[in-house]
C-alpha cells in the first residue's frame, strides 16, 4: 500500500505544481493583451452567469468576493468587463463583457476544445463505474483542499 500511495502522492504533487506554474503564464486569447488564467477564468465565469453579482461569482469561483473584485477590476481597465449598476440589478453591480471580453470568451473555448480533445475522447470512453469512481476521487482531493483554505 505505501508505495500505491507515493505513486500516488507522486502525480498528485506533479499535476498541482504544473497548476501552479500554468497559473503564472499569461496566454493570448485573440485579443491585443495577454491574459493570465485568473482574468481569463474570470471572463469565462462572467460570460456563463449573465446578471450575476459579485458575491454570486464568488461563491461559484469558491473564491472570495474581494478576490473577484480585483480582478474585475483589472479586466475593467482592460476593457474586457464594463459595471451594469442599473435599476435591474437592485444597485448592485454586475460585471457584464464587453465585445472584447466575449471574442477571450470564444477565444479561450476554442482553445479548451483544442487542448482537451484527448482527455474529452479518454472519458467518453470510460465505462461508468469508472468515471463514477475518478469522480469521486477528484472530489475527496477537493474537499481536502477546501480544509487547507
Amino acid at each position: 500500500m505505501n508505495e500505491r500511495m507515493n505513486k500516488l502522492g507522486a502525480i498528485i504533487l506533479r499535476v498541482f505544481n504544473m497548476a501552479v506554474q500554468n497559473e503564472k503564464k499569461p496566454r493570448n486569447f485573440g485579443i491585443s493583451e495577454l491574459l493570465y488564467p485568473s482574468e481569463i477564468h474570470m471572463v469565462m465565469l462572467v460570460g456563463d452567469n449573465p446578471g450575476a453579482h459579485l458575491s454570486e461569482l464568488a461563491r461559484r469561483a469558491g473564491i472570495t468576493r474581494g478576490a473577484v473584485s480585483q480582478v474585475v477590476n483589472k479586466l475593467e481597465k482592460k476593457n474586457l468587463i464594463c459595471k451594469d449598476y442599473g435599476p435591474k440589478n437592485n444597485l448592485r453591480m454586475v460585471p457584464v463583457l464587453t465585445e472584447k471580453g466575449k471574442a477571450a470568451y470564444l477565444a479561450h473555448e476554442k482553445y479548451h476544445e483544442e487542448i482537451n480533445i484527448d482527455i474529452y475522447a479518454y472519458v467518453r470512453e470510460m465505462s461508468e463505474d469508472d468515471f463514477g469512481v475518478v469522480y469521486a476521487f477528484l472530489r475527496k482531493i477537493e474537499k481536502m483542499g477546501e480544509k487547507l483554505k
